[in-house]
């Protein structure tokens, strides 16, 4: 569904009369003006009048599509239609003359007899609301009869003087600048993480990534909102997780009251009109928030007005909410989602493809234009066990009780010892081992977090201190530190990774560099880090499960350093995570997700990144338990440390060996040192719907060998020398859609 703001006009000439009615309002000067300026020449002129009397005269524009001022300049034509300055001549005899309706019976057989003179008309004996449309042309109303109608207020009221006060910069311009460049009154300033940066697109549309993007803009309360006091915006919003809102700053830029945030209406309407404006209100700031969502945010066209309501041209936002509630009811009627768009159609399982009865085996959807989703949701799965413990690791005590936010243990170790456990609600922050590894997973459990995303991190605590006699070192008491992150600088979907070099001077020298001897872990840093900021990482597991548990559940959470950042092993285990990073393993052979046997692995919105191995990697288990895998909107990217250096690799994105089968829906897989995505070994089959696989460093974006069987329904690969390559000819390639590049296939492909 289509809706079109911040104009009245949706006709042939709209654009050009809005630019320059635009034009207009920013240089506050007349029509005539422009014309005396030869801005605008009298042909133009002459063509944007004959424009508007030809809208208004086709009736395309109605008396209702009028605002109160411009009706007010209409009547006052009618009261000054006297006698004379309307003849018969002003009558459209091809159009709708006077209808005997509007008569008396008395009135018309007096006409009949002759008795009446209708050659003249008394003052004030015709009005306009007797006039049958059509009857008068608009032209030919003499200029008398227009008496104190202003041509260019007309425009500009007609329109609506309520601008959008948010800039719509072209060429991505960047806001700052561009309010320079137009000597905008109203901007103040900007703080954005979104894309464009600093900008709109030309379609005015703004992108906020997950976890980090937002966009703050700032408007000066003068001109119409100091005389006005009052504001009102609109706006769309992809996704309810992001917060829309407007709050006002005084002159110490402290907020004044709360925040404003609107409910979120049918098709991601956010909008609220009439907000009165403190009076010591210096700056207004519109705010749209996606530092707590789990997807991207697509905010399009932002609108803010110094109005009691917003200019629409299918009206208010009252109405506009009225509007959608009947197309909601027809929606539900009809089983339509969206009004145009038809029912999203239900994907069957290919014939060859082997793996049934998943999670979203039948729950994959298609809208018949190359997007698939699935309804399920992770934390449908998610199970319900003993009792809730709760881990803050910079303010809890191992002697509370752990029952309440409030009364929470400090490690994670003591809350997963404790015999009755079910859940483990870990703080959002830093967790770390203390005084010893992190213990094995050993029974069926749900680990999460609250207040942000809590990170837990196989390595204790540092205490960075000055080293004495080097500007740029600082020490902490930690030996066998086999990486640094930097947490502060983000690198790609993980952390910035220090260089390893040979001496403490060294360091001094190096920027992100570090250096470890005896039971001291040295790094560079030009001022004091905070402890939890950068990370000495050692070669110690973080999660781990043991053999004979069936279940684990993960959400919100970053696994961060250990042998594997997570591995499973047992052969009776469901393993579900939901919205979870798993990063930097440090053991040579770590995968940053290692599932070894079991019964399944669904994951969603999962990243495996920045592991010396594979992102995502399953095998079978040691009492030949074969788990299928579901991966949904997941990445695996940036895994392998050599980067093409190390000659030839296989750290894969995302890999199943040894028979075992799974569905990556809405996938994304990039810059590894082997195959994006690399399936192999006999009886190994996987189903890719929507997957993205690009820029690997070894030259191949899906690999294949070993007699394993590939579906490709509407998959991407992009920016390597091959877009797939078979390496066996027992392999079978089927490809549906999709766009490929150079292809090596030494298999079967199929068409499908």
């Amino acid at each position: 569904m289509a809706f079109i703001f911040g104009s009245v006009w949706d006709r042939r000439n709209r654009n050009a009369l809005n630019e320059l009615s635009k034009s207009v309002e920013r240089q506050g000067i007349s029509i005539q003006d422009l014309v005396a300026n030869g801005q605008l020449t009298p042909a133009q002129y002459a063509t944007l009048i004959q424009t508007v009397n030809g809208l208004l005269k086709s009736g395309e524009v109605g008396y209702y599509d009028l605002n109160n001022s411009l009706r007010s300049n209409v009547d006052s034509i009618a009261d000054k239609i006297k006698k004379g300055q309307v003849t018969a001549d002003d009558f459209n005899k091809n159009g709708r003359l006077l209808d005997s309706t509007f008569f008396t019976s008395d009135f018309l057989a007096q006409l009949n007899n002759g008795t009446i003179e209708a050659t003249n008309l008394l003052d004030d004996s015709v009005e306009n609301r007797h006039l049958v449309n059509g009857a008068v042309d608009y032209e030919n109303i003499s200029d008398d009869g227009v008496e104190g109608l202003n041509f260019e207020s007309a425009i500009r009221e007609f329109y609506g003087v309520n601008k959008n006060l948010i800039l719509n910069p072209t060429g991505e311009l960047h806001l700052t600048t561009y309010a320079s460049q137009v000597e905008d009154i109203y901007y103040h300033s900007l703080q954005s993480s979104s894309s464009p940066s600093g900008s709109l697109t030309n379609d005015k549309k703004i992108v906020l990534a997950p976890q980090t993007g937002y966009f703050f803009y700032r408007l000066k309360v003068v001109g119409e909102l100091l005389n006005k006091r009052v504001v009102s915006f609109i706006v769309q919003n992809s996704n309810p997780e992001a917060t829309i809102g407007i709050r006002f700053l005084d002159s110490s830029f402290t907020q004044i009251g709360g925040a404003i945030y609107p409910s979120r209406k049918d098709f991601g309407i956010y909008g609220i009109e009439n907000i009165t404006v403190p009076s010591n209100a210096n700056v207004i700031e519109f705010r749209a928030d996606n530092r707590g969502g789990s997807l991207s945010a697509t905010i399009t066209n932002p609108i803010v007005m110094a109005s009691p309501r917003i200019n629409l041209r299918d009206g208010y936002i009252n109405e506009l909410e009225q509007h959608l509630e009947k197309v909601e009811a027809d929606l539900e009627k009809y089983k339509i989602d969206d009004a145009d768009k038809l029912p999203p159609i239900k994907v069957k399982t290919p014939n060859n493809f082997s793996l049934k009865n998943t999670e979203i085996s039948d729950r994959i959807y298609y809208d018949g234009k190359d997007t698939f989703m699935t309804d399920y949701d992770v934390s449908e799965s998610k199970r319900n066990l003993g009792t809730t413990y709760y881990v803050d690791f910079e303010n809890g005590v191992n002697s509370a009780d752990g029952l309440t936010p409030q009364t929470p243990f400090k490690t994670y170790a003591q809350a997963i010892t404790r015999a009755d456990v079910g859940e483990i609600k870990l703080k959002g922050g830093n967790h770390y081992r203390y005084n010893a590894a992190l213990p094995a997973v050993n029974k069926n459990i749900n680990i999460s977090s609250y207040d942000g995303v809590a990170r837990l991190i196989a390595t204790n605590k540092p205490s960075w201190v000055k080293t004495s006699g080097y500007k740029n070192v600082y020490q902490t008491e930690q030996k066998n530190t086999q990486k640094v992150v930097d947490l502060r600088i983000p690198d790609g979907d993980g952390y910035l990774t220090y260089e390893l070099v040979n001496s403490i001077s060294e360091v001094n020298n190096t920027t992100n560099s570090f250096y470890v001897i005896d039971n001291t872990t040295y790094i560079h840093a030009k001022e004091q880090p905070d402890n939890n900021d950068v990370l000495p990482l050692i070669s110690n597991q973080n999660i781990l499960t043991t053999n004979d548990i069936t279940y684990l559940y993960l959400e919100n959470i970053e696994v961060i350093g250990g042998q594997r950042p997570v591995r499973t092993v047992a052969n009776g285990i469901r393993f579900y995570a939901k919205n979870c990073k798993f990063l930097h393993g440090l053991q040579v052979n770590a995968n940053g997700l290692e599932i070894v046997g079991g019964v399944s692995s669904v994951c969603q919105n999962v990243i495996a990144a920045k592991n010396p191995m594979d992102g995502f990697n399953y095998h079978m288990g040691t009492g030949g338990s074969k788990p299928y895998m579901n991966e949904i909107g997941c990445k695996g990217i940036d895994n392998g440390e050599l980067k093409g250096t190390g000659g030839s690799r296989s750290d894969n994105g995302s890999t199943l060996h040894d028979g075992l089968k799974g569905i990556r829906l809405n996938g994304y897989y990039g810059y590894n040192d082997g195959g994006n995505i690399a399936d192999v070994n006999a009886g190994t089959e996987s189903w890719n719907l929507n997957c993205i696989a690009f820029d690997s460093y070894q030259g191949y974006d899906i690999i294949v060998n070993g007699g394993a069987k590939i579906f490709l329904d509407n998959v991407s690969t992009i920016g390597s020398a091959k877009s797939i390559i078979s390496q066996s000819v027992d392999d079978e390639v089927y490809i549906r859609r999709g766009e490929f590049g150079n292809k090596e296939i030494a298999g079967t492909e199929i068409s499908y």
